[in-house]
């Protein structure tokens, strides 16, 4: 005689064993959704896209301090506006020179670390818009077909 867990799958059977107070069943993943994940993390690696940005040779020998550079001048900067929040009197002259070194360190970034990131940014923006373009052409071409 066939009882009625005889048909129970491995799961279920053990879910009813825990149902039952029975058995402690803690279920985890199957092969088939492991595999599934996996397959989802792959495409989503595989949409990461690459850009070609086209800069002189100066300007990427220049973004290789700049980014760093930049970096540091905005941490000294903090620093700065951090010890001027907690200054007494604002009116002494060390303060006045604090805030015209910051002042000179920030131009004196305009002419080459500030110029060449500006470069980049609208560098890879434009490669981004082009590329978001290439896949609304490509999707109403497959619209259209």
């Amino acid at each position: 005689m066939t009882t009625p867990d005889a048909f129970l799958s491995d799961h279920e059977w053990r879910l009813k064993m825990a149902a039952e107070g029975k058995a402690i069943y803690i279920p985890g993943k199957t092969p088939k959704q492991i595999a599934a994940e996996r397959m989802r993390e792959q495409d989503r690696l595989a949409r990461k896209s690459s850009r070609t940005i086209a800069l002189t040779v100066e300007e990427w020998r220049t973004i290789d301090t700049a980014i760093p550079d930049v970096i540091e001048l905005l941490d000294d900067v903090r620093s700065v506006l951090s010890g001027l929040a907690y200054m007494d009197d604002l009116d002494r002259p060390a303060v006045n020179s604090m805030m015209r070194l910051a002042a000179r360190a920030i131009e004196s970034t305009e002419d080459k670390e500030v110029r060449v990131l500006d470069r980049l940014d609208l560098s890879i923006r434009h490669e981004a818009s082009r590329e978001a373009e290439e896949r609304r052409q490509a999707e109403l071409a497959g619209e259209r077909n």
